[in-house]
């Protein structure tokens, strides 16, 4: 009849599409008959949303209609039809009222949010769809446990490590456990049933037979006083179940023998269809055990179907939720809902609050920190009470946002174990701490480092060793008390181990050495772990206690000590030797002992080799150090004067000279030479000059005075004497007589020589500027401007790199060295042969 009327329904709605096919006024019309009826969700499929589409009001009521009476399909609309097609504002008011009346709703709660993201109003969305979650999560607790998480959450199995994985291996067996009792308790109940049941048939057989038995005495009784009255003697009673009183000739007898054969005819009868019952029980248990277990298998399924649906729609709204957050820049709305972002996907939610702390809270990861540890204690507070009246009073005394984070805690422990959500609150600290603290060196939040050290004992034991071993604000004695308390928890062998590992570093770091031996020794059962820590510590104490620890079971521990012990040549062996008991018998003893003896020599020989090899490369790298030490630097031209200047100011001195040449280390010795060798050419030829311009004058007073005398001569002088002075302008060409100008032959300057002075008042004739020579004269200013290149040594003497070379290989320098390099870069006066 339903498929019918569905069917009927379909019919109607297709039928109306194909009367109004593109009239609007006709689609209006049938739609307020159609709603009229309260009939609109037949039509819906068919309702057309363009060409034509119809005005707004159509539409609202056909989801007005559906708010009221399907809100998955509700839900189905809002996300398929277009928003411009009806008045959200409208239908936002119509849901939201609709909500508060069925209370509970996650299609409609879904539509909700979709609205209000449509209305882009993104802090009301947010809270229904963290609404929503809370309402999927009822459904699916175990999306709340960190090994469904682990299991499904394929992208971040990076995380994965050996602490996660064991808890995974627990879990499947702690699965697997239960279900084997609840196999065995199914199948002690299907026995029990069996036993109940053929108990009762065999109360229904035993009753049986008693009914019978007493038909039977009473058909004796009845035949016993019916002989009675026809034989005069007594006839003694023979009781069915007596066959051995058959030789009696009585009827009696006869009649007696006769029921008796028939009861164990019926006995036999009863046994049998007793045996064929219970073999048919079995048959028939065994059927519905089958049955049973095809219907248990299919529910199961069935089960697993939804949960995966509710999982991936999970999943949707946790990738809507955090991309609008981060899109839209929600972080001021999120500080009060941090516990539902971890709910929803505890590693995008460490990922988001690690990456925007700054802008969620002004406190940054110390605010998030404080709201998890707030609600953790809080967990553990209702995990301990949990009387209702008390937590209705504790939440009328907290804060508005409290009271309903509160009451949110309150709902989800309604569906989710204490321990597990306490386990998935934790599990989200230690992935936030261990990006924010355990990469790093944690300096910046030395507050959080004691509470990281519990958590990678719960998650990552293998990072606890690491963290510890960095780390310069844990507590030891705390982290002592965490490892204790976890060792003595239920864990898996590698877990196991490296807790005591970290047992051995905290007792190590707080100096406890004996204890720290010990763990080594019996719980780690390492022996060549325990001979690297005593050797480490270096205390004989330690070694003793060692040995005597070994003898207590010297039949199992010493050949390992043996072992270890020719791998290390700084502990004692020769007394670990003399302590063996002579009536301990050890296998191989003879080989442990040589192998000492010879990984001893070895060392030996491996220590002198080595010893040798480090004196080797010391000597070389002295001679080195000695060589590079009276080795001179060469300073180039541009940093000769600050060298000069530094050297001058540590020496005192007001000029640095060279040693060699004793000449300012500014100078070319080259140019200086030259340049003095022309100045003493140019004091010659200037003393020459003087001489000569004396002389000169002399002939000139000696010449006046004898035109003085004569006057025939001074007259004919002076007629001559301006041709004659003329000719004679040069005092070097004025002569009185042959030998006058014989002299000045003989004493005339070279041309070149005079036209180098320069500064006398003789004169050359231009033709002998030809003959000039073309190399100038020093000029100081010139030489400044490019200063010479000199050598430094740590003696504190100065060369010039010119002079250096020159006088290098000169038999006074020579250096007095008897080594390989008998030419290397040395001081000329600190190494010279004198």
């Amino acid at each position: 009849a339903d498929e019918k009327s569905h069917s009927a329904h379909s019919r109607f709605g297709a039928l109306l599409a194909e009367v109004c096919l593109k009239d609007a006024n006709l689609w209006h019309k049938w739609i307020d008959i159609v709603a009229h009826q309260g009939k609109l969700h037949l039509i819906i499929e068919h309702i057309p949303r363009q060409n034509p589409t119809l005005s707004a009001h159509c539409y609202e009521l056909v989801l007005q209609e559906l708010i009221k009476h399907d809100h998955r399909r509700f839900l189905q609309c809002i996300k398929t039809w277009h928003v411009a097609l009806y008045d959200r504002k409208l239908i936002l008011r119509e849901a939201t009222n609709r909500l508060n009346e069925v209370r509970s709703s996650d299609a409609l709660i879904q539509a909700l949010a979709e609205l209000y993201r449509m209305d882009e109003e993104y802090e009301k969305a947010l809270e229904y769809y963290l609404q929503l979650k809370t309402s999927i999560l009822a459904h699916v607790p175990q999306c709340l446990d960190v090994v469904h998480v682990m299991q499904h959450q394929t992208e971040y199995q990076y995380r994965m490590n050996p602490t996660i994985e064991a808890m995974m291996q627990a879990d499947e067996d702690e699965k697997r456990e239960q279900r084997m009792q609840r196999l065995q308790q199914r199948k002690q109940q299907k026995q029990k049933e069996r036993l109940v049941q053929r108990e009762l048939r065999r109360k229904q057989l035993q009753w049986k037979q008693q009914q019978q038995q007493q038909q039977h005495s009473l058909s004796q009784s009845q035949s016993a006083s019916e002989s009675q009255s026809l034989s005069t003697t007594p006839m003694k009673h023979v009781p069915y179940l007596l066959p051995e009183n058959r030789h009696l000739n009585t009827v009696a007898d006869v009649a007696g023998d006769i029921d008796v054969v028939h009861e164990h005819e019926h006995d036999m009868e009863d046994a049998d269809s007793m045996d064929n019952d219970a073999e048919l029980d079995d048959a028939e248990f065994d059927d519905e055990d089958e049955h049973e277990a095809e219907e248990a298998e299919a529910e199961a399924e069935a089960q697993r179907a939804q949960e995966k649906s509710f999982v991936a729609e999970l999943n949707r709204i946790s990738d809507g939720v955090f991309t609008m957050i981060v899109t839209h820049k929600l972080w001021r709305h999120v500080q009060d809902k941090i516990i539902h972002l971890i709910e929803l996907n505890v590693f995008r939610a460490a990922n988001l609050l690690l990456e925007h702390r700054d802008d969620i809270h002004p406190k940054g990861a110390n605010f998030v920190i404080e709201q998890v540890w707030l609600h953790l204690h809080e967990v553990e507070r209702q995990q301990h009470s949990k009387a209702t009246t008390a937590a209705a009073a504790r939440a009328r005394t907290l804060s508005s946002s409290a009271s309903a984070m509160y009451a949110h805690l309150c709902a989800m422990l309604k569906h989710v174990q204490p321990a597990m959500y306490n386990k998935y609150l934790k599990f989200f600290m230690f992935l936030y701490l261990h990006e924010l603290v355990g990469n790093s060196d944690g300096s910046p939040f030395p507050e959080f480092h004691d509470q990281l050290v519990a958590l990678y004992a719960e998650f990552d034991t293998r990072q606890l060793l690491n963290f510890l071993s960095v780390s310069h604000h844990v507590t030891f004695s705390s982290a002592l008390s965490i490892c204790e308390r976890f060792l003595s928890l239920k864990c898996d062998e590698h877990n196991q181990r490296n807790l005591y590992e970290c047992y051995v570093f905290i007792l190590r770091r707080m100096g406890n050495f004996t204890e720290a031996l010990q763990v080594i020794l019996i719980q780690l059962k390492d022996v060549e772990k325990a001979v690297r820590f005593v050797e480490q510590q270096r205390d004989k104490s330690l070694w003793n206690q060692l040995i005597d620890r070994t003898l207590r079971d010297a039949k199992a521990l010493m050949p390992k000590l043996l072992d270890a012990v020719k791998g290390h040549p700084n502990v004692d062996a020769q007394e670990l030797i003399q302590k063996i008991p002579d009536t301990l018998r050890i296998d191989g003893l003879r080989q442990k002992i040589i192998a000492i003896f010879e990984e001893y020599s070895r060392e030996q020989l491996l220590t002198k080799g080595t010893t040798n090899i480090l004196h080797s490369d010391c000597r070389k790298l002295s001679t080195k150090l000695y060589q590079e030490a009276a080795k001179g630097i060469v300073v180039n031209n541009h940093q000769s004067t600050a060298s000069s200047s530094s050297n001058n100011t540590s020496n005192g001195e007001g000029i640095s000279i060279c040693m060699l040449c004793q000449l300012p280390l500014k100078v070319y010795p080259s140019y200086y030479k030259e340049h003095m060798a022309r100045v003493k050419r140019m004091e010659s030829l200037q003393q020459i000059a003087t001489k000569r311009q004396s002389e000169h004058a002399q002939r000139m007073n000696l010449t006046d005075m004898l035109n003085e005398l004569n006057p025939l001569r001074s007259m004919t002088g002076f007629a001559r004497s301006p041709s004659k002075r003329k000719l004679s302008s040069n005092p070097f060409d004025a002569s009185l007589g042959t030998n006058g100008v014989e002299e000045h032959k003989e004493q005339a300057l070279p041309l070149t020589t005079a036209a180098e002075i320069g500064s006398t008042r003789l004169q050359l004739n231009a033709s002998h500027n030809a003959n000039q020579d073309e190399t100038p004269l020093w000029k100081w200013s010139e030489l400044s401007q490019e200063l010479p290149s000199i050598k430094v040594f740590h003696c504190g003497h100065f060369y010039h790199v010119d002079c250096y070379r020159e006088n290098q290989f000169e038999l006074p320098f020579s250096m007095n060295d008897s080594s390989d390099h008998p030419q290397m870069d040395k001081c000329l006066i600190c190494f010279s042969g004198q």
